[in-house]
């Protein structure tokens, strides 16, 4: 189990990196915790297709933070 938890709060550090500046705690918190479920998801996608991932890498940050990403989309309306 530690493993998914471990992988969940670095994602959610991740996500929350970019809009750091311009959103409040409470938004954090929910912006973290979008980004961490996302990259859980992510995580269980690449088992999936069998892609050799052994530290999420990819998943922590392609669903935290960078490409198609959870992060900078919420306060992109500023």
């Amino acid at each position: 189990m530690p493993e998914p938890l471990a992988t969940g709060i670095l994602a959610a550090l991740v996500s929350i990196t970019a809009p750091c500046a311009v959103v409040s705690s409470g938004e954090s918190i929910l912006i973290g915790g979008v980004g961490a479920l996302v990259s859980l998801l992510l995580v269980e996608v690449v088992n999936w297709m069998q892609i050799d991932d052994p530290c999420a890498a990819a998943a922590i940050h392609g669903g935290g933070g960078t490409g198609p990403s959870w992060g900078p989309l919420p306060p992109s309306p500023y």
